[in-house]
């Protein structure tokens, strides 16, 4: 384990920790399984040789000023339970090798300028409870393959440019807590397979163009928040137990 968190560092990561792929402690040879660089100043890209520590199952890179794209070769680091790579100035798309990441607990790469679409390989993704891609510019449509993310919790999508309907297949994420897509570009109706989501604690829809009654929602016991376009005289939802209302001017009050 190498953490080197919340020291203030500035500059590229350096080189020097490729060597990490292996190193003898006590006469043992051992591998680097936790790298933890957060909440410095560090800069430059997240380097290619960084996919051949492949032992690693926690890197964190979260709260930096890391520019450049996600490396392709993410997908080789197969024993990753989380990656953070939040609040960054990361650009380009999300590898569509994310898929290979099976193990994937935690995937947080929120707070970039990530663009392009949500890979439909997430779909392979069962083991993770928290995806956070808030906060990017990416576009395209919420894949169906999402539904297959069965350990799925905390989802937070909002600010981005995401078109398209709410995929139906939400309605197998049997144990998601958050789902939060406000401020995106999303049309249609609420699918009313989601009261089967028995756990649901927040829903944030708002900023949308997302419409329709959604009083069916209001039943569900662990319900604690549901934001929607649901104010003023002529509002696109209709919701008797909504917490945040907005409407087209971007106003949002609670209720």
């Amino acid at each position: 384990m190498l953490n080197l968190n919340a020291n203030n560092f500035s500059g590229p990561i350096p080189s020097s920790f490729s060597s990490f792929s292996s190193y003898r402690n006590q006469q043992e040879e051992q591998s680097l399984e936790m790298l933890t660089l957060g909440d410095n100043q560090l800069t430059g890209s997240i380097p290619s040789w960084i996919t051949n520590l492949t032992k690693l199952s926690s890197l964190t890179l979260d709260f930096n000023r890391l520019t450049g794209s996600i490396p392709n070769g993410i997908g080789d680091m197969q024993f990753l339970t989380s990656l953070a790579l939040s609040d960054n100035n990361l650009t380009g798309t999300i590898p569509t090798s994310i898929g290979d990441l099976t193990n994937m607990r935690a995937f947080t790469a929120g707070a970039n300028q990530l663009n392009g679409t949500i890979p439909t390989e997430i779909g392979l993704l069962k083991n993770v409870h928290t995806f956070d891609v808030s906060y990017n510019s990416l576009t395209g449509q919420i894949p169906n393959e999402i539904g297959n993310m069965t350990q799925l919790s905390l989802a937070t999508l909002l600010q981005n440019k995401l078109s398209g309907t709410l995929p139906s297949s939400l309605r197998r994420n049997a144990k998601l807590k958050l789902f939060d897509v406000g401020d995106n570009r999303l049309v249609g109706t609420v699918p009313s397979a989601l009261q089967q989501l028995q756990r649901l604690s927040i829903l944030y829809i708002y900023l949308n163009d997302i419409g329709g009654d959604i009083d069916f929602l209001c039943d569900l016991e662990q319900l604690d928040s549901i934001g929607a376009d649901c104010l003023g005289d002529r509002p696109e939802v209709i919701c008797r137990c909504c917490h945040v209302c907005c409407d087209f001017r971007d106003k949002c009050d609670l209720a």
